[in-house]
């Protein structure tokens, strides 16, 4: 189901679960296709008690767009891909204006699933990188 997630290599749809630190995530019902996140609590002599370190793969955190860092990401549901906000609105905009059929919704540009919404990830929208 598209509303399913992993957690620690367990399939998870619509239930509580415990995530502890070195915990690993994938937005989605399968790994493929999806960035793998690992969560760490940072030691609070260090920074503030409610931040958590995410370690991501660089090479996963670029928009299939542009092919860059994400800037500004956004989400598209239901397959969770990730893009930048300029570069999906660019998209959707040429996209739409190809398209015969208007009351066809888009397609994700990324795996051509019908895309049911878009919102700002707030998530993954103050990544950085660091060395």
């Amino acid at each position: 189901s598209s509303d399913a997630i992993i957690v620690d290599g367990r399939v998870i749809q619509q239930e509580l679960v415990d995530i502890k630190p070195g915990s690993k995530i994938v937005p989605g019902p399968r790994e493929e296709g999806h960035l793998v996140y690992t969560f760490d609590i940072t030691a609070a002599k260090d920074h503030d008690k409610n931040n958590v370190k995410i370690l991501l793969d660089i090479e996963n955190a670029k928009c299939s767009i542009c092919l860059n860092l994400w800037h500004d990401v956004v989400t598209v549901a239901p397959c969770f891909h990730n893009f930048c906000n300029g570069c999906f609105s660019e998209w959707l905009r040429r996209s739409s204006s190809k398209s015969r059929d208007k009351s066809q919704s888009a397609a994700c540009p990324q795996c051509r699933t019908p895309v049911q919404s878009v919102g700002r990830n707030h998530f993954l929208h103050n990544i950085e990188e660091v060395s």
